[in-house]
């Protein structure tokens, strides 16, 4: 199908193409048109940008050794949209937020989306903090 779309887009003509493909030719009219895109789910609070921004993030705290709990990811995201309302930012928060508070459900999507697990972080006694 989208080899025959873009078939269609370089210049050929769709019944020539539906028949090539072996696609109805009102198929290959339907899905040419752009009215028929429509997003599946709810909208998300982040860009595909943002969201890839806090997972390097995420990861590079974790190289560095100083690995972000979910808490603290959620306390952060909140800070962030609360400070962009009070500078009169307009975004769309759905249910996966309370109070401007990611909830886990919104936070395993994320993690889900861009393959992120969060570690504990190991504890260190006193005596093993201190230097010689």
């Amino acid at each position: 199908m989208v080899e025959a779309i873009e078939l269609v887009n370089s210049g050929e003509r769709i019944s020539d193409v539906s028949k090539l493909y072996g696609i109805p030719r009102s198929t290959l009219s339907y899905r040419l048109k752009e009215s028929n895109v429509l997003s599946v789910g709810r909208p998300t609070v982040f860009s595909a940008a943002e969201e890839k921004i806090i997972a390097n993030v995420i990861k590079v705290s974790q190289d560095r050794l100083l690995p972000m709990t979910s808490t603290n990811l959620r306390g952060h995201l909140q800070d962030v949209l609360v400070e962009e309302v009070t500078k009169g930012v307009r975004r769309i928060i759905p249910a996966g937020f309370v109070n401007y508070y990611p909830t886990k459900r919104w936070l395993e999507g994320f993690m889900k989306r861009n393959g992120i697990s969060f570690r504990t972080p190991e504890s260190y006694s006193q005596s093993r903090g201190k230097c010689h």
